[in-house]
């Protein structure tokens, strides 16, 4: 299945969700690696990454709740 074939309608409502400006260079990097791997086309390292980014960065939030409410 194509791209073309996953989305369809108004993909301007797509790429206002990247107006966000980023100030950690590290989740920078993280994301442009991430990002190199979608266009190789290998999706399953990809994944793999964003699982653990993902899980990485929930443990930190965690963290600052429990920090906040003690």
């Amino acid at each position: 299945m194509g791209i073309l074939q996953i989305f369809h309608g108004n993909l301007n409502e797509i790429s206002s969700a990247f107006m966000y400006r980023l100030y950690d260079t590290n989740l920078i990097n993280e994301i442009k690696k991430i990002v190199e791997l979608i266009n190789n086309r290998e999706w399953e390292i990809a994944r793999s990454e964003i699982q653990q980014k993902g899980e990485c960065y929930t443990q930190i939030e965690q963290e600052k709740t429990e920090e906040v409410e003690q």
